[in-house]
């Protein structure tokens, strides 16, 4: 499994030709854009997916709002999406370590589980969306190929301060994208 591949520029020049504007990386609906380059976190990346690899159960950094869009894939190709949603954590916290970026939900973790698991099957083409908080891991099926970046909005990084870099302070875990900053710059604006 190959990921955080830093995205050709073809692959962006692609994605601006049919993702909505507001949609995009550094779009006219996403606060990195206010940054000065050097502030700013690489967060388009290429990932490779091969069968039966994947990405274990996560939630974005500092409140983002994901995006994930299936560029190629061999024949039958898929990636399950398994959601949980943010207000479901105390329950899903029961069965793992939620922010060690290691834990899998079975299904045999979820088949007995208090809370909703959502699932999305991703084929070429489709872009998935992730909302801010969401707990959600991959799981490939085939070969495939995905661009994957985040988005910061006023109301993630009203997240953002409310619960995740408080969780990050008690786990010791490092701010990647500077909340504080992209305050600073938006005000400037």
């Amino acid at each position: 499994y190959a990921k955080d591949i830093d995205c050709p520029d073809k692959y962006r020049q692609a994605l601006e030709s049919f993702i909505p504007e507001y949609l995009l990386p550094h779009g006219n609906n996403d606060l990195f854009s206010l940054l000065p380059e050097f502030f700013q976190a690489k967060n388009l990346m290429v990932y490779l997916g091969q069968d039966n690899t994947g990405t274990p159960i996560h939630r974005d950094l500092c409140g983002t709002m994901g995006h994930n869009i299936m560029t190629m894939g061999s024949p039958g190709a898929y990636a399950e999406w398994n959601f949980v949603l943010h207000e479901d954590r105390e329950k899903l916290a029961s069965s793992s370590f939620l922010e060690s970026d290691r834990a899998w939900l079975t299904y045999f973790k979820t088949k007995n589980s208090d809370f909703t698991v959502q699932v999305i099957l991703q084929r070429p083409g489709d872009l998935v969306i992730v909302p801010s908080r969401a707990y959600h891991q991959v799981r490939n099926v085939g070969v495939s190929i995905k661009v994957a970046w985040n988005r910061v909005t006023a109301q993630t990084l009203d997240y953002a301060f409310e619960d995740q870099l408080p969780l990050y302070r008690i786990i010791n875990r490092p701010e990647v994208y500077k909340c504080k900053t992209i305050v600073h710059f938006t005000l400037e604006e």
